[in-house]
């Protein structure tokens, strides 16, 4: 995203700050007000609009993985829908582990219909 306004606007879009992560949607919000501000894609100059440390460390180290080779709508459109679906599957998984206990206990969960 640092690297293509039109990919940024298209996640800010689809995806806006329903990020996962709180440091990936923070670092998400700056960007697309660094790319509404007008400024060119720039990773360099983004991360000098930070001015929060662990931030400009996030963004720099995506910049080493944040490669255009291989990157179009469908690989953005799956990572979107991948964190989308995160809080869902982190419910299940919560819930799985809640059928165990019980059942380790001794106590069944009713069935549901």
């Amino acid at each position: 995203m640092m690297a293509d306004r039109e990919v940024s606007a298209y996640v800010e879009q689809k995806l806006g700050d329903q990020f996962n992560i709180e440091s990936h949607a923070a670092l998400a919000a700056y960007l697309y007000a660094y790319y509404a501000g007008g400024y060119e894609p720039n990773a360099t100059t983004f991360i000098g609009t930070l001015q929060d440390d662990k931030l400009e460390s996030l963004a720099s180290s995506l910049t080493l993985i944040d490669n255009r080779n291989g990157i179009n709508d469908t690989v953005i459109d799956d990572y979107i829908r991948e964190i989308r679906k995160y809080p869902t599957l982190q419910l299940l998984e919560r819930k799985r582990e809640e059928v165990k206990q019980a059942e380790r206990k001794g106590i069944f969960p009713e069935p549901c219909n």
